[in-house]
């Protein structure tokens, strides 16, 4: 028998100081890793709303925005397909680099984009993310189908009976709902993030099924259900540091913008929001490199493995 709370408490510590060590590249795998997906929002931006000014500077008075949608509905349907297409390629990489690190490595920026440098690791990624697409939808349909159904009783039952219920009982009656809704799926998000463990079997063979991959990396966790659970929960202050950060900069954000006249107020505004989104690069970068490389290390505990300068042994 071994002391779980010890064992977490001593890989978090480990992963921790290998994170910190690596921080500038777990930083910048992080930036890297939004790059794609910005360039391509802008690129629709670009080019939807482009599209919008010229209706406007010809004089258009309708649903300018729809006309301008519609009319590049095939740029909408393209960056949604790449978008697709890289996640899967993306995220491998990124949990190479995880992976790496759990280890005692040094991995380089670069892991991001390896899987598009060979069609079997771009095929790999592909696979594992529609897997777990697939997985996340076979364990949410049925508890989100009655819940949707127990919303669309209510509102019913609302409106057959309006001189019953008010406005206030319909409100809490929705948010008690909404708030059982999440406690149900609770179990399953946990279930899903054990199939994550599939991330490196396939790292290890990457011709193996996307399927078996992330039922064997599950099913090392069986049992543990309730451990990994306080491992999630164990990282709760780290996600209120990054929200109470992000809320401050856009608190800033707005005092300048509503408070503070002309151009002084606009220079505070763009300034809170350019420190906003830099701090949330670099505590979002640390924070993504912490949990991940915690919890691969924590599979690879339970998984019975020995890594050099890894998990404690069992």
């Amino acid at each position: 028998m071994h002391d779980s709370a010890q064992v977490r408490k001593t890989i978090k510590r480990q992963c921790k100081r290998r994170v910190k060590e690596q921080i500038g590249r777990c930083v910048g795998i992080q930036f890297l890793y939004a790059v794609p997906y910005f360039l391509l929002v802008l690129m629709l931006y670009l080019t939807i709303f482009g599209d919008l000014f010229a209706l406007y500077a010809n004089g258009y008075r309708g649903d300018a925005l729809g006309m301008a949608v519609g009319r590049n509905l095939n740029a909408v349907w393209l960056v949604i397909f790449v978008m697709l297409v890289v996640t899967g390629p993306l995220l491998y990489g990124m949990m190479r680099f995880y992976i790496g690190l759990s280890r005692g490595e040094e991995p380089g920026v670069s892991a991001l984009f390896q899987p598009f440098t060979s069609l079997r690791s771009f095929w790999a990624g592909v696979r594992m993310e529609f897997c777990l697409f697939f997985r996340q939808l076979l364990w949410s349909v049925l508890p989100t189908m009655l819940f949707f159904f127990a919303g669309m009783g209510l509102l019913a039952s609302a409106a057959v009976s309006g001189h019953y219920l008010t406005r206030a009982d319909v409100t809490g009656a929705a948010a008690m709902l909404y708030v059982l809704y999440q406690l149900v799926l609770l179990p399953i998000r946990i279930k899903m993030m054990t199939y994550q463990a599939g991330w490196v079997l396939v790292s290890e063979q990457e011709a193996r099924g996307a399927w078996d991959a992330t039922r064997d990396g599950s099913r090392v966790f069986h049992g543990q259900y309730g451990k990994v659970f306080l491992f999630v929960l164990s990282f709760f202050w780290w996600y209120v540091l990054s929200g109470l950060v992000s809320g401050l900069c856009w608190l800033i954000a707005l005092f300048g913008f509503v408070f503070i006249p002309g151009a002084p107020g606009f220079a505070v505004f763009l300034l809170a929001l350019t420190a906003g989104a830099c701090l949330g690069v670099v505590i979002n970068g640390f924070l993504a490199a912490y949990i991940n490389t915690s919890f691969v290390c924590l599979f690879e505990f339970y998984a019975g493995r020995t890594q050099n300068g890894g998990a404690p042994e069992r």
